[in-house]
């Protein structure tokens, strides 16, 4: 029988509980490692037994609250937005909404429990492996994919502090709920570093990461157009710190046009070695992540918006295949794929196709042909046995050109990809 109720008092039920599992912990002596367990455990006790209706009921109640607590990220920098419920000296209760954004590759300076209260999203973990370091801000190395899995409503997932759970949430629905229980800070996990796949950590609240009037202002100078921006980055990056040319360009990837971020990049690289070296595929994939992620809030339709978690987040076609699988048990899998693909590149120009790219009917059998995975010269075979042989052979440069832009295709690449 489905539970649906009118009034459970959500936030009631949630304050009591976060009461209940201080004064355990509190009788553990506040002991950093034992809080995670408990607010697993509470977390699940509290999704199962909250109505399927949970969503609309405390979103009603958290619109009529008439007090909530200090809340704990005024300026709504992660959720949309996040709500404070209960908090405490040691801890706090969030609720995060969610419409279209998603989660950086983070680790917590914290600890606790997450749980999934509606929608869905696709959960993805990592290790990283570190080579050089600059500072306590800075790292460089390579971030290896653990384990993607769908997250449905009612699971849930401990939070440990520092490296050892390094993890990206991409959502699914709109809006996707879920709570999250933690401690405040646990100082000794140490800086709380996000990810830039596949070489670089970095701490964004470090120093220079706070105020730096001189870098801001070369960002000014680009974005003004000013004849002499190029001059200034120069002088800039000649004085500067690996770490504050790295902000810089951290900053500067979101402000400027890839043409001005192109020539900054080069020229920081030109200055230091460590960013030579590990830098520029970072930055590649973050421009690849990011053309991806802001054509999210066009794609609506839930297929969709799954499919295009796992091109974000899912490095080869094996692991994408085993997701779908997954999702969708009994379907054809490439044949989801394929559908999936017209349907988001249908249109007559890449600004207006929901994926940014245009594939038209031979481009479409190409693709088919690749996912199955056939080489050029195979792709080439099987069309002539389809189509008109001699056809086929004159443009079998073109059928070539095709094939190489499909497995170097910011967008598609995952997909000719069969190890991660």
């Amino acid at each position: 029988m489905i539970k649906t109720v009118t009034s459970p008092n959500i936030i009631a039920r949630i304050r009591e509980l976060a009461h209940r599992v201080d004064s355990v912990w509190q009788r553990g002596g506040y002991e950093p490692s034992a809080f995670a367990p408990l607010a697993e455990v509470a977390l699940r006790d509290l999704v199962a037994d909250l109505p399927t209706n949970v969503d609309e009921l405390l979103l009603r109640e958290l619109v009529t609250e008439p007090e909530f607590p200090a809340q704990w990220d005024p300026a709504s920098q992660f959720g949309e937005p996040p709500v404070t419920i209960a908090r405490s000296e040691r801890c706090v209760f969030d609720v995060y909404f969610w419409l279209d954004g998603t989660t950086n590759i983070h680790q917590h300076g914290f600890s606790g429990a997450f749980a999934v209260l509606a929608g869905s999203s696709v959960h993805s973990t990592f290790r990283f492996e570190c080579a050089e370091t600059f500072g306590d801000h800075l790292t460089f190395g390579a971030l290896r994919p653990m384990q993607t899995e769908l997250l449905n409503v009612g699971d849930v997932r401990q939070i440990r502090a520092g490296a050892t759970f390094i993890h990206s949430l991409f959502h699914l629905e709109r809006p996707s709920i879920s709570f999250v229980y933690r401690t405040l800070k646990e100082p000794e996990s140490g800086p709380q570093f996000s990810y830039m796949p596949p070489t670089l950590a970095y701490d964004s609240k470090s120093p220079p990461e706070i105020i730096d009037r001189a870098r801001d202002l070369v960002l000014m100078a680009y974005a003004a157009q000013h004849r002499d921006a190029d001059k200034l980055a120069e002088l800039y990056v000649a004085q500067a710190d690996t770490l504050s040319r790295f902000a810089l360009l951290r900053h500067a990837e979101l402000k400027l046009t890839l043409a001005q971020f192109d020539t900054l990049l080069k020229r920081a690289l030109t200055f230091d070695q460590l960013l030579a070296k590990y830098a520029r595929p970072a930055f590649e994939e973050s421009r690849r992540q990011r053309n991806l992620l802001l054509r999210r809030k066009d794609i609506v339709d839930a297929e969709h918006r799954f499919f295009l978690a796992l091109l974000v987040n899912v490095h080869c076609l094996t692991d994408i295949k085993a997701h779908i699988a997954a999702r969708y048990p009994g379907a054809n899998v490439e044949q989801k794929i394929s559908e999936w693909t017209c349907a988001l590149t249908a249109a007559p120009t890449p600004e207006v196709s929901k994926l940014g790219v245009v594939l038209d009917g031979a481009a479409m059998q190409v693709f088919e042909l690749m996912l199955r995975g056939h080489r050029d010269e195979a792709v080439i075979e099987q069309l002539k046995s389809k189509f008109d042989s001699e056809d086929v052979e004159r443009h079998a440069a073109t059928i070539i050109q095709i094939c190489a832009g499909l497995r170097d295709s910011p967008v598609f690449a995952p997909l000719f990809r069969h190890v991660a």
